[in-house]
């Protein structure tokens, strides 16, 4: 078997978590409300206790995310200031926090499941080496726009989108209360987003995600798709 992370043949880890299985507690009763949001039939509002996983890292891989996992943790369960800039969670360790990010995305692209799968193209292969380098510098070619929302939107998990905003495209990925938009071209993004690019010495700032890119409308349209299947059947 041949690890997606590190390519070296070796026994894969049998169950690696895309979304950190910890995130799911920071949504209310336990996660009982968490919804997968998803056009695929069978999938919109399947409840899923245990979150998205599969089988595609060796076990020294899978301790890599658990190491950014766990850095994650700490910030992102801490409890932030509101001010007129964003919504401020202080200091953090930029390397462990930005391959954090970086790894969910690139973990949704390596996964096979149909909800969160995705192909990141020609981006794959560098991020994928970028991933294993220690050295922090390469990280400064991503521009990662970290956000978080109390909308009813982020009680779920949507698939990964591509948004152009000002002629840049981003990734956003959805995560229980959390949200971010990636560009990972390697060319500049959107002036405007600029203040909330996470940077190295910077204190981690975020925006608060209402969900404008029209995310409301695609589950409309994946329960509009779902309930067509239904009254199919019921044919």
């Amino acid at each position: 078997m041949i690890c997606k992370l590190c390519s070296e043949q070796s026994l894969l880890v049998k169950v690696s978590h895309v979304i950190p299985q910890w995130m799911y507690g920071l949504l209310p009763n336990c996660a009982r409300n968490f919804k997968i949001v998803s056009p695929v039939e069978g999938e919109y509002k399947k409840r899923s206790q245990s979150g998205f996983y599969d089988s595609f890292v060796c076990k020294n891989c899978e301790d890599r995310f658990g190491l950014w996992d766990d850095s994650a943790a700490k910030v992102l369960r801490t409890r932030p200031v509101v001010t007129e800039d964003g919504i401020d969670f202080g200091q953090y360790e930029y390397g462990l926090l930005a391959r954090f990010y970086l790894s969910v995305l690139w973990r949704m692209h390596a996964s096979d499941g149909l909800m969160v799968s995705i192909d990141l193209g020609e981006d794959a292969e560098p991020l994928r080496q970028d991933l294993r380098n220690r050295d922090d510098s390469i990280l400064n070619r991503y521009e990662i726009i970290p956000s978080w929302s109390n909308h009813v939107l982020s009680l779920g998990i949507a698939e990964p989108k591509l948004f152009a905003v000002d002629g840049a495209i981003y990734w956003k990925i959805y995560m229980p209360r959390f949200q971010a938009l990636l560009n990972i071209s390697g060319n500049p993004g959107s002036s405007r987003l600029a203040p909330w690019i996470m940077r190295a010495g910077n204190p981690l700032l975020m925006l608060e995600d209402t969900f404008e890119f029209g995310e409301a409308q695609i589950v409309l349209r994946a329960l509009q798709a779902n309930m067509e299947r239904k009254n199919a059947r019921r044919r």
